[in-house]
């Protein structure tokens, strides 16, 4: 843990001010939902709360399951943090943080062989499953959406 020197204090309310620039620096947006945990030591920590870390180890095997379908594909969270599958499909990180309330199925900039579907649960984007596809084929696309709604299903029961 990094030590800022920014001290703050509660207000009657029990609310602490996260500065703009650790929120900057974080990603933390307004209305994004920060998860709080205590340490034996008396810290408190606010963590970024992402849906599909919570099911971490299934889409993990959903991730898995795509690969061995001959699908090249990664799962990102809804903040854009890889969480499984192909590394190697981490390069499009930054056009996918650009992009990240986006709700239809999109290419990647400058590769048009990379496509990002947007999972989503009760109505919010939780994560995204992005995978190289080749072009004028469906058959990747076919094979990744039942993916993408079953992850949206696990997470809203």
């Amino acid at each position: 843990m990094n030590a800022t020197g920014i001290v703050r204090r509660i207000d009657d309310l029990g609310r602490v001010v996260i500065p703009k620039e650790i929120r900057r620096n974080m990603g933390i947006r307004e209305g994004d939902p920060l998860e709080i945990y205590t340490e034996k030591d008396g810290s408190v920590v606010f963590k970024k709360y992402s849906p599909l870390c919570a099911i971490e180890s299934y889409a993990k095997n959903a991730s898995d399951s795509l690969i061995a379908c001959g699908v090249e594909a990664a799962i990102f969270d809804n903040y854009g943090d890889w969480i499984s599958g192909k590394k190697s499909l981490m390069t499009y990180k930054e056009q996918l943080i650009e992009n990240l309330d986006e709700r239809n199925i999109w290419t990647m900039p400058n590769a048009n062989d990379v496509v990002c579907h947007p999972v989503i649960s009760n109505g919010d984007i939780v994560g995204y499953i992005i995978f190289k596809c080749e072009e004028n084929s469906d058959s990747a696309i076919t094979t990744v959406k039942p993916i993408v709604k079953m992850l949206g299903y696990a997470l809203s029961h």
